[in-house]
């Protein structure tokens, strides 16, 4: 994870654990006197508005957010993780801008403005003495005003060596409770008051849950292999053949997964958001029926060669890097 660390001199510098694309440099900004809090019952946030030399700023960014590409060690996503609040630990930079630059200003070669510093050269120093080092930018080099934006994550944030699977970070868990409708045979109840069998089928209402992991900036390629690969085809329309997150085998019904539009991260990666639905049978499996006598119990297939009403797979496949 990328860190703050406070230099004597005023400057702070963000240290990566790793490289953000191609950048290996650690930026080095200054803080202005224009920090800020809010919080409300629902959560906090806080800003920081900083300086640093504007040739850096391109760089930024990438450090700011974070990123993620395909690549890592044990069949994980490579994630450099969005820079961490200096003192408020719970809070990341989920957002920036850039709102001024400082100094004079020139068309560079794409036709863009950027901000220098039109000061004339300092005399040279005498053979021997070194420049000082100083949180003063360099004489060529304009400033680069911006805000960064701290905000609780709804999600687990973890270094790659930190976990085992991609499921225990980035992932955002959500329930939505139900009520399902299911059908009785007839003669299944009596009238209280004749004793007499009620012919007709009937239905009970169960609980259920709708259980939705929403896994957060994927690249665009894994996404695919996903979608096309054995994952999904396998995976769609089965239930658990193992306990998946909190729940025992056989009571989660995968459903047709969503996925957002291509985004892109600020060093251009491109990813999407995929949202998995399923269903979630609290009181039994989904290869239940009800029986007179014994309730919800499982079925096996009647013949050899058969299947029963739900196949199942291995819901971790839904989150493996290849």
């Amino acid at each position: 994870m990328a860190s703050f660390q406070n230099k004597d001199d005023g400057q702070w510098v963000i240290v990566p654990k790793a490289a953000v694309g191609a950048v290996t440099s650690s930026p080095v900004f200054w803080q202005l006197p224009t920090y800020r809090e809010t919080g409300n019952a629902q959560g906090n946030e806080a800003h920081i508005t900083a300086s640093m030399r504007w040739s850096e700023w391109r760089d930024m960014p990438g450090f700011l957010l974070g990123d993620v590409r395909k690549g890592g060690e044990g069949g994980k996503l490579q994630r450099q993780l969005p820079l961490q609040h200096p003192t408020k630990t719970w809070l990341y930079c989920t957002g920036y801008s850039l709102n001024d630059g400082k100094g004079a200003y020139r068309l560079n070669h794409y036709g863009l403005l950027e901000y220098f510093d039109n000061r004339p050269d300092p005399p040279p120093l005498p053979a021997g003495v070194l420049p000082p080092d100083d949180a003063t930018p360099a004489p060529t080099d304009g400033r680069a005003i911006f805000q960064l934006d701290f905000t609780p994550l709804p999600y687990e944030v973890a270094e790659d060596d930190g976990i085992v699977t991609e499921q225990e970070r980035f992932l955002i868990r959500e329930t939505r409770y139900n009520l399902e409708a299911m059908a009785l045979p007839g003669n299944t109840f009596k009238y209280a008051d004749t004793l007499k069998l009620i012919p007709t089928g009937s239905a009970i209402q169960r609980p259920t849950l709708e259980l939705h992991l929403t896994w957060v900036w994927v690249p665009d390629e894994v996404y695919r292999t996903l979608e096309t690969g054995f994952a999904w085809r396998n995976t769609i329309g089965a239930v658990n053949v193992a306990a998946f997150h909190g729940f025992a085998a056989g009571r989660c019904l995968a459903l047709p997964p969503r996925v957002t539009p291509l985004m892109f991260t600020p060093t251009g990666t491109k990813v999407r958001n995929i949202e998995y639905v399923f269903g979630v049978r609290l009181d039994s499996s989904w290869n239940a029926v009800f029986r007179r006598g014994s309730g919800f119990v499982n079925v096996i297939p009647a013949f050899p060669g058969d299947s029963p009403p739900y196949r199942v797979a291995d819901f971790s496949d839904l989150f493996k890097i290849t």
